[in-house]
Formats: C-alpha cells, sequence, structure tokens
C-alpha cells in the first residue's frame, strides 16, 4: 500500500502539470483533470491503508481541495483567464502543503515511533498555549475597542456636518425604524440620503419619501453595470456622490441609532484623529435564543490579532469615514467587485494609523438585529470573499478550526475513557480558556448577555467550518443572491449564462 500510494502521489503532481498547462485544449484538459482526481482517490485510500494518524489524515483532507480544484475547472463557468490563474495558484500550494506533510510524515516514521495517540498529545499541548495567547489577545482587543463617553461640552456651532447614506432595497419595516431612530438624534448639521437600489415593490420608495417632510433625501438608484460592479458598491457610490458632509456615516436598516448616538460616534472618530472608523453594534436580542452565527462572526473580527497581518477587523453594519479621504483613494470606483468593500479602505488607512475598530459598548447607542436567516445569507454572501476566494484558504481555515479550537471538546468529552492525566486536565484547560474568550466577546458584543451562546461554541465552530466551504462551494458551482441578484458575476467572474428561450 505504501507504494501505491507513492506511485498515485507522484502521478497526481504530474497530472497536474498538463491539467494547468495553458497549450492544451479545454476537452484534454477535462479528461486528464477526471483521470488525476480517481488518482487522487486511490492515493488517499492507499495513504490511509498504509497507515492511519493525524497526518495522514490532513493529506487525505489536502486531497479533497485538490479535487474540488479540479472539479472548478471541469465546471469552466468563470473567464478563462480568471479561473486557470486562481487554479494553478491553488493546486500549487496545495501540493506544497502536502509535500511538507509528506516530509514530515517521513521524518517522524524514520527517526521516532509516533502514533496516533502521540500526535493528539502533541496537538493538546499546542492547543493550550494557543488558546492562553488568544485569551490574552482577545482581552486586550476587548479593552482597546472599547468606545470611552465623551467627557467635554460639544461645540455645535462648529461640529463638522454629517451624512448618513443607507442604500436600500425592497425593504421590510425594518427601514422606517432606522429611519426614526436617525432623526431623533441631536446633531445639528446632519444630512440623511436613502437611495432606492431599484426595488422591485412599491414599499421602498413609499416608506422613503413618507419622510420628506423630515429633510430625508429620497434617491432613484440606477441599474448597476453588469459584469463590472457589484449592485451594492454601485448604490454606495451613488450615494457618495450626492453625500455633501465631511464625514459620512454608511449602514444597513437593520441599525438603530440613539438620540446620542451621531455626537458620540463623531467626537469619537475626531478624538482618535481617524479618518475612518468602523462600529460594533450591540446586537439586540431580548429572545434568549441560542446564537451560533453572529456571535462567531464578532469573535473572528475582535478576537485575533489581525493588525500584525495588516487585515484590520471590520464590520459594515455602520461605518464612518472622512469623506475628502475618501475620494482621495477613488471611492467605490476602487473596489467594484468587493464584497466588503469597507476592508479595503480600512487597509488603506491603517498603514498610517488612521483606522480605529470600536464597539458601541452602550456609549455609542448602536444597535442591531437580524433574524437567523438574513445571518445565514450574510455569513454565505462574505465567507469565501473574505478567505481572498481560494479554496486553500479555506482548506487552512478547517484545519485550524478542527484541529486547534475542536480538538480539545473532543478530547475532554472522549478521552477520559482512556483515563484522566495531564493530557486530559491541559484539554479541559484548553476548553475553558476558549470558552472564556468566546464567551467574553459575546459579553461585551451582545445587549443581553447569552450564557447558553457562549457554551454553545464547538456548534458554533462546527457551523463556522461548514460555511466556509458551502460559501465556497456556492461561489464557485453554484449562484449566491443579494436582494435577487446573482453576487458571482462580479466578484467571481462568472460567464453570465444566456437567458432561457
Amino acid at each position: 500500500m505504501l507504494k501505491l500510494a507513492i506511485i498515485t502521489g507522484a502521478l497526481s503532481v504530474l497530472f497536474d502539470a498538463f491539467v494547468y498547462l495553458p497549450p492544451l485544449s479545454n476537452k484534454f484538459k477535462n479528461l486528464i483533470a477526471l483521470v488525476a482526481a480517481a488518482d487522487i482517490l486511490i492515493f488517499s485510500g492507499a495513504s490511509l491503508a498504509a497507515s492511519i494518524n493525524g497526518l495522514t489524515i490532513v493529506l487525505d483532507l489536502i486531497n479533497l481541495y485538490r479535487i474540488f480544484n479540479y472539479a472548478r475547472l471541469i465546471r469552466a463557468r468563470m473567464h478563462k483567464q480568471y479561473l486557470l490563474r486562481t487554479a494553478q495558484r491553488t493546486a500549487i500550494l496545495l501540493i506544497v502543503f502536502q509535500a511538507v506533510i509528506i516530509l514530515l510524515k517521513i521524518g517522524l516514521s524514520t527517526f521516532t515511533k509516533v502514533g496516533l495517540s502521540d500526535m493528539i498529545k502533541v496537538c493538546i499541548i499546542v492547543d493550550f498555549v494557543l488558546a492562553a495567547m488568544l485569551l490574552l489577545v482577545t482581552l486586550r482587543n476587548i479593552r482597546k475597542t472599547e468606545a470611552l463617553p465623551f467627557g467635554q461640552t460639544i461645540d455645535y456651532e462648529r461640529v463638522p456636518t454629517v451624512s448618513v447614506c443607507i442604500p436600500a432595497r425592497n425593504e421590510t419595516d425594518d427601514l422606517e425604524a432606522c429611519l426614526r431612530s436617525l432623526l431623533s438624534n441631536n446633531y445639528p448639521k446632519l444630512e440623511i440620503l436613502v437611495l432606492d437600489d431599484c426595488s422591485q415593490d412599491r414599499h421602498t420608495a413609499e416608506v422613503i419619501r413618507s419622510f420628506a417632510h423630515a429633510g430625508v433625501r429620497f434617491l432613484q438608484g440606477e441599474p448597476a453595470p453588469k459584469e463590472h460592479w457589484l449592485a451594492k458598491n454601485w448604490a454606495y457610490e451613488q450615494l457618495l456622490k450626492e453625500a455633501s458632509g465631511e464625514y459620512i456615516v454608511f449602514c444597513g436598516v437593520d441599525v438603530r441609532f440613539e438620540p446620542k448616538s451621531l455626537v458620540s460616534i463623531v467626537s469619537t472618530i475626531m478624538r482618535k484623529k481617524k479618518s475612518m472608523m468602523s462600529i460594533v453594534p450591540e446586537y439586540f436580542d431580548d429572545r434568549g435564543k441560542i446564537r451560533l452565527i453572529q456571535p462567531m462572526r464578532y469573535f473572528w473580527e475582535i478576537a485575533p490579532p489581525r493588525r500584525i497581518f495588516r487585515r484590520p477587523p471590520v464590520l459594515s453594519s455602520c461605518w464612518i469615514i472622512n469623506s475628502a479621504r475618501m475620494h482621495e483613494l477613488g471611492g467605490f470606483s476602487s473596489v467594484t467587485r468587493s464584497i466588503v468593500p469597507e476592508a479595503f479602505f480600512a487597509h488603506s488607512f491603517i498603514a498610517n494609523n488612521g483606522y480605529s475598530f470600536v464597539r458601541s459598548s452602550g456609549v455609542l447607542g448602536i444597535t442591531s438585529f437580524k433574524v437567523v436567516s438574513e445571518q445565514w445569507d450574510t455569513a454565505v454572501r462574505v465567507r469565501y470573499p473574505q478567505l481572498h476566494r481560494h479554496p486553500e484558504w479555506v482548506m487552512l481555515v478547517t484545519l485550524f478550526e478542527t484541529t486547534v479550537l475542536l480538538v480539545p471538546f473532543a478530547y475532554v468529552l472522549f478521552g477520559w475513557l482512556a483515563g484522566v492525566d495531564y493530557i486530559w486536565a491541559l484539554a479541559m484547560a484548553t476548553v475553558i480558556l476558549l470558552w472564556i474568550s468566546y464567551g467574553w466577546t459575546i459579553k461585551n458584543t451582545f445587549y443581553k448577555n447569552s450564557l447558553v451562546s457562549a457554551l454553545a461554541l464547538p456548534a458554533a465552530l462546527i457551523l463556522d467550518t461548514f460555511l466556509a466551504n458551502y460559501s465556497m462551494y456556492r461561489y464557485e458551482f453554484s449562484d449566491i443572491e443579494w436582494k435577487e441578484r446573482n453576487v458571482c458575476i462580479p466578484v467571481m467572474h462568472v460567464t453570465p449564462s444566456l437567458p432561457p428561450n
């Protein structure tokens, strides 16, 4: 079996060289891709038969993503150059990952006798160290993202002008509630713009026009240029062109503002001397249900040391930016295809310490609530683009969440059968550290603390892993609609299919 694994593994690399060579015809490439996928399946089976341990399982997991990479080549729904370029990159990186695992496996089998149980013990020790580091970073980030009260008297004559921009399409009563909360603000130099993003109902336009007497400006949106613009970004661009404020606040209809909110936001960004600021609204949930999607989304933005990698945390719920600085960066014409356009601006400003990420914390008075179906749709829409639309990144996230975050829970649950020892105690300590990190994030971002949601961390991790892979599948092989429009066309360079006869 070992010889078969070596032969099929070498053949899979050879097949990759043929599949990703540009001169070959598509039909020939597809045939080789099918043979290569079959070869990888044999390679995976032979590897498992030769020896079952943690490294073999990781090796076979990488093989699944290699087969996935072949499948999107055969499907060929994207522009040819884009597809070939991204598939080549993924193939090379996956082969490199496998080569590292194979070398590590050979080294361990040559110099030591390491079994699956030994690898799990090593994994638990590493997990404990990482969990301790994660807790320290989480506590630090929770402290740094706190919005502090502004203790000075506001000079209402000298405050900058502010434009609040809201794109709306086929909206429910959330739009009306959002506008009422904005109009309750005591900010003196406020402009509210709402763009009807080509709604297919009458309700949205009627709601916007009903607030005209209160000073809300109604904008009739134009259809987005096909294939080049994401519809939401085009709506933002139209709002940006009409906004006259020195600062611009972009928000969704699910956000609610208290009377002090805009004064607090502007005071905070000016006191911090920033060009842009993203706000984490307090998640308003008075129903006491277990929440899995939204807490995990907040956790991934707040807990990890994202600034080290110059990937600052961002949320699209509510953010404020200096209008002049935004125009210098080209506005939304610089991010026509980006699912998370605010990430581009945050990344541009973070280099000069011009960006800040803050939690509402009751000080800014911003809350938000989405039903579970909306949370699911948002997660599927943003998860794969957040991972740069590369299967290898999805694979790394899957490995991290399963080996680093879920293994300690599994060992605590089943490891006592083999006897309670120091490794089990270390796994239990790791679980506690992870629970504290996750629970502390929920406590500081939810309107009401949900202990049950914090304890549901293992389920949230499993769901998050599934969402990352499901989002990848939907973008690569299916469609993802936002407000009845397929976002895959601009984001993934998908070739639009002809309408049925």
